[in-house]
């Protein structure tokens, strides 16, 4: 596994949305995929949840 690295210039929920996509294109096989996120609103939010 690798480390998957991003660096949009806003983060917010389109931001980790895309990704999430980014992530479940490069391994999609993985049954699961662990993130360590921090408690920021764009990590908390609704819309971030729900993917």
């Amino acid at each position: 596994m690798d480390v998957t690295i991003a660096a949009p210039k806003t983060i917010d929920s389109k931001a980790m949305e895309k990704h999430f996509a980014a992530l479940r294109k490069k391994y999609p096989k993985a049954p699961k995929i662990h993130q360590i996120l921090d408690r920021g609103p764009y990590n908390i939010s609704k819309d971030t949840k729900r993917r």
